[in-house]
């Protein structure tokens, strides 16, 4: 709860002008007239509303944070730098691994996708001005949790992306990620909030529907 507390902070601080609205979370999406049950992820891929975006946003990012906690045995993805000090002492980090999966996800994202804008939470890409030439704004904090990813207390620390629509300034998509855990809180705008885990060969372990 507190991992989840700490990532609704961060992402109103990145996208503190943007205007969310809650969608009440659906197993059922009406297609054409029809209820469309989402009982696997295939049907949240196919058959959601956003399903296209969802595809995109999910390929470009669940391989990326399930090779997060792996870059812990690297020393030199270890190294930080000081972001914030507050009175008690150093307050804020980013290592070189919150660095390199941001690289990683804006190099994605704007090689496959031209008409979307990128925010991330390290360095220059934290600008917090709109594109209004681009269709959607991708948002991402690539390691919210640094000190408890450097730790591995591996409930405390997570990865986190948004996709908003530039021209209500609505999410369409938002992820959480537990990469150490291998699990995934995905909520599309319209349609539900899910739980995905994966395997250690990346395919998918389990889905399920997150109930109000």
């Amino acid at each position: 709860l507190k991992t989840f507390r700490n990532v609704q902070c961060k992402l109103s601080v990145l996208s503190k002008n943007i205007r969310f609205s809650a969608a009440k979370p659906s197993k059922l999406r009406m297609d054409k007239g029809n209820a469309m049950p989402m009982t696997t992820l295939k049907d949240v891929l196919e058959h959601s509303q956003h399903a296209e975006v969802v595809r995109q946003v999910m390929n470009i990012f669940v391989p990326l944070a399930l090779r997060l906690p792996e870059l812990r045995d690297n020393p030199a993805m270890m190294r930080e730098k000081v972001k914030a000090i507050g009175r008690s002492g150093i307050t804020d980090v980013a290592t070189n691994a919150d660095v390199l999966m941001q690289a990683e996800l804006r190099k994605h994202v704007e090689e496959m996708h031209d008409s979307w804008q990128f925010w991330g939470e390290e360095g220059a890409d934290d600008d917090m001005a709109y594109d209004a030439t681009k269709r959607y704004l991708f948002i991402t904090d690539p390691i919210e949790g640094t000190n408890n990813f450097k730790a591995r207390k591996d409930e405390q620390w997570g990865s986190v992306v948004a996709l908003v629509d530039i021209s209500t300034k609505e999410p369409v998509i938002g992820i959480i990620a537990l990469p150490a855990r291998r699990r995934f809180y995905l909520g599309i705008k319209g349609t539900g909030a899910y739980i995905v885990t994966y395997d250690e060969q990346g395919r998918v372990s389990s889905f399920s529907t997150m109930e109000k």
